[in-house]
């Protein structure tokens, strides 16, 4: 798989098509909720999958889980400290 803008294009991507797909999750984001960040918790995923021969679309679907975690934390950070903004 190549590690390059392309592999981080389709995993922001799929990332908001997590989003974007679902209405109701859609009307608790925007288009900047979540992608301003470089996805290094995915890309870090994919180079060790490479690690392993995973197929390319194994590795997506472990990046893609990794931000999804990732920012699962961030929201639930959000909600602990009472911030109404992320990265506000």
């Amino acid at each position: 798989m190549d590690l390059t803008n392309n592999a981080l294009s389709r995993l922001n991507r799929r990332l908001k098509d997590c989003f974007f797909n679902d209405e109701t999750l859609r009307s608790f984001v925007d288009d900047g909720y979540f992608w301003s960040g470089q996805g290094f918790r995915g890309q870090l995923s994919m180079r060790a999958g490479t690690c392993f021969n995973l197929p390319e679309e194994h590795l997506l679907e472990i990046a893609l889980f990794t931000e999804l975690l990732h920012n699962a934390s961030l929201v639930h950070d959000d909600i602990v400290d009472s911030d109404h903004e992320r990265r506000g």
